[in-house]
């Protein structure tokens, strides 16, 4: 099942990615990891004052401590991170931040909802009908963006890491009732279709919202663009693949993919399913 061989390999990613301060690194990593934070700290806090002003504050900040899983034989090694983490603190909120020394970089979160809600805000769907949206990146996180990028037309331009953005919403709306030519002409997916980012738009309506929560969790890994068929997901009741749309009470959906066109160019693909 496709889903799930993602699934794993994103787990095998985030293991491999996890930040373990802890018992298993050598003791000289974890040393290193202290001197780089103990480095690199101040330039950290002078970069977010430096950005949002002196009202910003910088929290557990850290330099974590990575492990890699060798393959095929399993041999654990570990090293530090090229970068610092972080919470930036500003007006009540907390951000997630990156900072990058050797290039004195500041990747957060601050500007995140306000640049991908110009993505959503374009889309002809009703906008009152929206229950909840969930931006993920290629690692299924909250996507951060370069700390001067604060819209979309930045953030084409930026030298982005993330290489693969998905914008999921889910609504009450009934979907039916749009076609293809809505969507095709819409001045922001045309802009995406030649960018350096994949992004990936998928509009869910819900028969009613029991299974809500469960879907909110797991929709990032949910495939739309099959009009052939439903996409299955894990029933731990059941203990089998079940068909997607049952057990989330999903009404229908529509998907816009990037996809290669002839001739090299990339365009947006729509698909529709109920």
């Amino acid at each position: 099942n496709s889903v799930l061989k993602r699934t794993i390999a994103v787990l095998l990613a985030v293991i491999m990615g996890l930040a373990l301060i802890s018992c298993g690194a050598p003791d000289e990593v974890k040393q290193q990891a202290e001197d780089t934070l103990n480095e690199y700290k101040v330039p950290f806090e002078d970069k977010v004052k430096e950005v949002y002003g002196s009202g910003a504050k910088l929290k557990k900040a850290e330099c974590p401590v990575l492990m890699n899983i060798g393959s095929p034989v399993p041999d654990v090694t570990y090293k530090v991170s090229d970068h610092l983490t972080g919470k930036i603190i500003m007006d009540g909120e907390s951000y997630d931040a990156d900072y990058y020394p050797e290039a004195d970089r500041l990747e957060d979160t601050v500007h995140t909802n306000m640049v991908l809600d110009e993505i959503k805000d374009s889309l002809p769907i009703n906008k009152k009908s929206i229950v909840t949206t969930k931006y993920t990146d290629q690692e299924y996180m909250f996507p951060k963006f370069e700390c001067t990028v604060d819209t979309l037309d930045k953030l084409l331009e930026s030298n982005q890491r993330a290489n693969n953005i998905t914008l999921s919403i889910i609504t009450d709306e009934d979907l039916s009732g749009y076609s293809q030519e809505q969507f095709e002409n819409i001045p922001q997916l045309v802009k995406l279709s030649s960018c350096d980012i994949y992004f990936n738009v998928r509009i869910v309506s819900l028969k009613d919202r029991d299974k809500l929560s469960q879907l909110t969790g797991k929709i990032q890994e949910i495939y739309f663009s099959n009009v052939d068929s439903h996409p299955t997901v894990y029933s731990s009741e059941t203990r089998e693949y079940v068909d997607a749309y049952d057990y989330y009470h999903i009404r229908n959906s529509i998907e816009i993919r990037r996809e290669p066109a002839r001739g090299g160019e990339d365009i947006f693909r729509y698909y529709y399913n109920d």
